[in-house]
């Protein structure tokens, strides 16, 4: 499994040979951090809990949507299917082949309304969502060899805005009642 990032550098560098019958639920990390602003500065929000998911895609609408956009920059990602048996039998003996064997076939439904009643919060399509880490995977020259340790990369977010930050030391989580908590879920993250 991995990120959804991931899952796109792997289908534009080729290095995937056949797309088996899985899915997730996409959220762009743009829209994440959205909600985790107004989830920290929402009085409605004190105390709640929000799942952070979006649009669902199979792993073959993915490698579609690549191969239909970006063409030529495209042109490693497969869209040959693995059958659900074959999935099967290398999971005896691949690591990887055996974590995706429990998601075979199956899709997530997961409501996201409570978000969107509360705090008026919707993602982008997840369509955009993929195509534009696509862009950014090639403009920054991250397909084909992956070199870096992703562990050690550290990216410096830029200072929060001092309006924010005023509403995050004086909003509803300032004082420790109903303060945010998050959670990984396997396909997105819960704020509670």
């Amino acid at each position: 499994a991995g990120s959804s990032v991931e899952i796109v550098r792997r289908l534009l560098a080729g290095e995937m040979p056949g797309l088996p019958n899985i899915g997730w639920n996409i959220v762009d990390v743009r829209d994440l951090a959205d909600l985790h602003i107004l989830a920290m500065t929402a009085p409605e929000a004190a105390g709640q809990r929000f799942l952070a998911v979006g649009e669902f895609l199979w792993l073959r609408e993915i490698a579609e949507l690549l191969r239909a956009n970006l063409t030529d920059q495209a042109a490693k990602v497969t869209t040959s299917e693995l059958s659900d048996s074959a999935v099967r039998l290398a999971a005896q003996v691949n690591p990887d082949m055996a974590q995706v064997r429990a998601s075979l076939g199956r899709r997530q439904r997961i409501d996201t309304s409570k978000a969107d009643k509360i705090l008026g919060w919707r993602t982008r399509p997840a369509q955009q969502s993929i195509l534009d880490a696509a862009h950014s995977l090639l403009a920054h020259g991250i397909i084909g060899t992956w070199a870096v340790d992703r562990g050690a990369v550290h990216h410096r977010l830029p200072a929060l805005p001092a309006q924010l930050t005023q509403r995050l030391r004086t909003g509803p989580c300032a004082s420790g009642a109903g303060e945010p908590t998050i959670r990984r879920l396997d396909h997105g993250v819960l704020l509670s």
